[in-house]
């Protein structure tokens, strides 16, 4: 299988189009855990190339750790943000996706990074906004597991929902810094997934990071979901 490139991101610079904002998803088809987006941020005009990285699918867990500090030095700007299974719960998926997302990007903007662009993985827009969006579900008469971290992203003076996007399906293998996105999220995740498994052992999530293996659905059986599981879903 061919490495990724900087094609796509050298294509997609111009006169209006310096930082440009990768971004891929980790944890979408779990049971349980959050949803966790990476972005990073890459200066058109100063690419490196970065030829080591891969999407995190293809690397050893001990690889992506190797890798991840490499990915945060190189890029212009970078960050990883989570959306939790009560959220999913609240939003759904796409919606918690975007979520995860914006956090990324505030941490982005807090670090004084910008973005004239998004490279988003995939063929599925789900940073764009549907007609009923989080904004609106997010009101002080909403349930809200949405957590009040949230409001500091609502308070971003730039949201990234309002940069434009290209999508690019497979991007997380032909894309460098797609890729290096998905090394972010996937390191960030699994720690995350790794301390879970310490309050809740039984459903070995330091294993199987909260998908759906045969030992988690019979733990699932026996002990029934937990806080931490995605309880709209069908877990069995």
């Amino acid at each position: 299988m061919a490495a990724p490139t900087l094609d796509m991101e050298r294509s997609l610079a111009g006169p209006s189009v310096r930082y440009l904002a990768c971004l891929d998803e980790v944890g979408r088809g779990a049971l349980a855990g959050p949803v966790s987006v990476g972005l990073t941020v890459l200066d058109l005009t100063a690419l490196v190339e970065l030829p080591d990285v891969r999407d995190s699918k293809l690397l050893k867990a001990a690889r992506r750790e190797e890798l991840a500090p490499v990915v945060r030095e190189w890029a212009a700007f970078c960050a990883v943000g989570h959306a939790t299974a009560a959220e999913i719960d609240a939003l759904g998926i796409v919606e918690a996706l975007a979520l995860a997302a914006q956090r990324a990007w505030h941490g982005v903007v807090a670090a004084g990074g910008r973005a004239d662009a998004v490279l988003l993985d995939g063929k599925h827009n789900w940073l764009q906004r549907p007609e009923e969006s989080l904004f609106d579900l997010f009101a002080p008469a909403s349930a809200a597991p949405v957590t009040a971290g949230f409001a500091a992203v609502v308070a971003s003076a730039v949201d990234i929902r309002d940069i434009p996007v290209t999508m690019r399906i497979k991007a997380d293998m032909d894309c460098q810094g797609v890729a290096a996105a998905s090394i972010l999220a996937k390191v960030e995740r699994d720690a995350i997934m790794a301390e879970l498994a310490v309050e809740h052992p039984a459903f070995g999530w330091d294993v199987n990071k909260g998908y759906g293996t045969a030992t988690h659905k019979d733990a699932i059986r026996q002990l029934g979901p937990c806080d931490h599981h995605r309880r709209s879903w069908k877990l069995l």
